[in-house]
């Protein structure tokens, strides 16, 4: 490895580029300097690389020991989720480090995942909501991974809205602008404005109502975490496992300036 540190950084970026998920992990790993490298620069980890389509590998595990290591950025503007073998806690984990800069998200799983997703948001942003009431910091999506059961003890003690059950509390979130639920301050989702899920499960007329319905919650949940409507249509021009070139590659003056921390930690309901 210590022929590569010696090649010019624009040289070794270039060769960073043609490396898949699992080489740039494998190369992570190599060394102290090569991490620091990998990790800590917005230009290695663009869309093309993130999260390929229907990569069994893509475990909630291998999720959980990669993404907290990539350093915040803005250059992640699209989330594409297509058929991984995650569950709602891979997706949340997600969710966490990129929900500041993605202003599209499409996500193709079953749909029982679509229902835990939509549970879980809803705790998610129940929670959220008795934060902000309460002057206290917002929890984020990491915080509500490690203590889900906390989290949603904690709306049933205080009975969020008169509501002591998580299906009713999902009826507080809806599209017509008429929730009962006050809008985030400084919702997690700041930029998102196009949603799109896809229910890979089979077709049965039988439960082919339920999986409508479940698409209608969730896209509820997530306009309110977006703070506006969000539709369900993406940019047909920007297709799955498309590259970037390297002048796209390239961060801003901008995005230099708006690197984001590590949240801190916050004590809860105190």
């Amino acid at each position: 490895m210590s022929s590569l540190l010696k090649l010019q950084e624009s040289v070794l970026f270039k060769i960073i580029y043609y490396l898949n998920l699992q080489e740039l992990q494998q190369l992570g790993q190599s060394c102290r300097q090569l991490h620091g490298l990998i990790y800590n620069n917005p230009r290695v980890w663009h869309q093309h690389v993130l999260f390929p389509a229907k990569d069994s590998r893509l475990t909630d595990k291998f999720i959980q020991q990669l993404v907290p290591q990539i350093t915040r950025h803005y250059g992640i503007q699209t989330l594409r989720l297509i058929q991984l073998p995650l569950s709602w806690l891979g997706y949340l984990f997600i969710f966490d480090q990129f929900a500041h800069s993605v202003d599209q998200i499409q996500v193709e799983t079953t749909h029982a995942v679509l229902q835990d997703l939509v549970y879980h948001l809803t705790v998610f942003a129940a929670n959220l909501t008795v934060l902000q009431s309460d002057n206290h910091i917002p929890i984020t999506f990491r915080q509500y991974c490690h203590d889900a059961s906390y989290y949603y003890q904690v709306l049933v003690d205080h009975r969020f809205l008169g509501k002591s059950n998580v299906t009713d509390m999902i009826e507080l979130f809806d599209t017509t602008g008429q929730t009962l639920v006050s809008k985030l301050d400084d919702p997690p989702f700041e930029r998102l404005r196009q949603w799109q899920v896809v229910c890979t499960d089979h077709n049965d007329d039988d439960d082919d109502d339920n999986k409508k319905d479940c698409l209608t919650r969730l896209q509820c949940i997530v306009s309110f975490l977006a703070g506006r409507q969000v539709t369900n249509n993406l940019d047909p021009l920007v297709t799955i496992g498309q590259k970037r070139t390297q002048d796209q590659l390239e961060p801003s003056s901008r995005q230099r300036q708006r690197l984001v921390p590590p949240p801190r930690a916050s004590s809860l309901y105190v």
